[in-house]
Formats: C-alpha cells, structure tokens, sequence
C-alpha cells in the first residue's frame, strides 16, 4: 500500500481496490513511479480521472456556501477558455477567449469564487451568484463597470463605485480582491488543458487547499480528505462529461 502526501492541481484521486480498506491516494501522473503505484495497485486513469470529479464536486458543495459581511471587494478575474474544439483567437481584452471567475472577498478573509461568462460577466450571472453571499448591511466596494448597477439595485446595500481609470475611491480599494486574484492565477500557472467545464471543481479545490494549507502532508489531512472521500457525490460517471452541465454553470459554451 502507498500513501502519497501530495496535493495540487495535477494530483489525481484514487480509492484503494483491495477488500482490506478504502484508503485515499494522492499522486501525480507525471510522475513516473506514481504510474507504478497505479499500476501496482490495479488503479487505471480512467477510473482516477472520475473518482477526481467526484471529489471536487463533493468539495464544491460543501465549501462555495460562504456568506460575506462587513467590507467587500467584488471583482472578477480571466482565465483562458478551454473546451474540446475550441480554436483560441488570441484576441486582445476581453473577449469569448476568456472565461470570468467572479469574485468576492470580505475583510475577514472569507470569499467566494465562481465561474462566470465568457468575456465580462452579466449582471443576471453576477446576481445568482452572488444573491445569497452577501449579507445585508455590508459595504460592496467594485469598479464601475455596467453588470455591476443591477446586482447592486438587487442587493440593496451600500455600494462603494471606484470610478474607470482610478484606483481608489475614499480609501476604499480593491487590494483584497487583486491579491485573491493573484492566488488563483498562482494556483492554475503552468497548468495546461483545464477545461473550462470542470474549472468550478478546480476552483473549489484550491479554497479547499488555502483552508488546508498547514494540514497537507499531515495525518490530520488525511484524516480530513478521507472524510470528504467517503461522501456519497450522488453523481455517476457517466455524468462527468461535456454534456452535463455538472456545476450547473452559467456560461455559454
């Protein structure tokens, strides 16, 4: 039996198939004597591939329910489009060739993420995911881009608008919001083919190893992931694919 104390975006997941005891296995498939380890243990791709998805669903569920109070910084960042045929046009700004993640981040550190549009978000995206995130009597601070007017109306909260071209606005700014930015490009850097159609699990994936961040390695981790491991998905393999809209996104393929 092999324990592998790894975690990051390229990991896969895999249950032991031996009758003794579901132990969960961490490993890079990069790595050539992780691919032993798969192979040792009778573990095919395929079968890590969807025991994956599974987890990350499972992780997307329990972690995206954060409510946010206090001071906001709302603010999306862009990734590039993946998706099987997709042709990228390398067009400059904003454009179809990105994909949005939306998010928002309180003064207390707590946040949400979530996949948004291609190219700038719409305030009807913006609004379902961010409706039963913010609590009220919070201060949202944003630029002032157009999607954000309507969400604000919806919200019905005090909205701080930076104006185009300035970095501030009575002392209110966006760092909170830049700097979980930077984390999340840091997390997907040198990551190549992450389909945009699984990038909600990935995102839920890297809060899980921000929360975690002293754990990994740990019993205490293992102790914890297997937890989350042994949580029936309630998804089968056959719904991990393209056509499924697994994270119920919003996006426009």
């Amino acid at each position: 039996m092999f324990k592998i104390p790894l975690f990051g975006l390229s990991s896969v997941f895999y249950t032991s198939c031996t009758k003794k005891e579901p132990y969960l296995f961490i490993g890079k498939t990069h790595k050539f004597k992780n691919l032993l380890n798969l192979m040792t243990l009778g573990i095919s791709i395929v079968s890590a591939f969807y025991n994956r998805h599974k987890l990350m669903y499972v992780l997307n569920e329990l972690i995206n329910k954060k409510q946010l109070s206090k001071k906001i910084a709302l603010d999306e960042t862009y990734l590039t489009y993946q998706a099987k045929g997709f042709v990228n046009q390398n067009r400059r700004g904003i454009s179809k060739d990105k994909i949005g993640i939306a998010c928002a981040i309180d003064e207390d550190g707590n946040y949400v993420v979530h996949t948004a549009d291609r190219g700038r978000p719409t305030s009807s995206t913006l609004i379902d995911i961010f409706k039963n995130s913010i609590c009220p009597g919070s201060i949202v601070i944003s630029d002032s881009q157009r999607s954000y007017h309507q969400l604000m109306d919806e919200l019905n909260i005090k909205w701080i608008k930076i104006p185009s071209g300035e970095k501030s606005k009575d002392g209110y700014t966006l760092e909170m919001a830049n700097h979980l930015h930077d984390r999340i490009k840091a997390f997907f850097r040198g990551k190549r083919n992450v389909m945009t159609h699984y990038l909600q699990g990935y995102l839920a994936l890297f809060q899980y190893s921000e929360l975690h961040t002293m754990m990994i390695g740990s019993e205490m981790f293992q102790d914890e992931f297997m937890k989350i491991n042994n949580i029936l998905s309630g998804i089968r393999n056959k719904d991990i694919c393209p056509e499924v809209n697994l994270y119920k996104t919003l996006y426009e393929c």
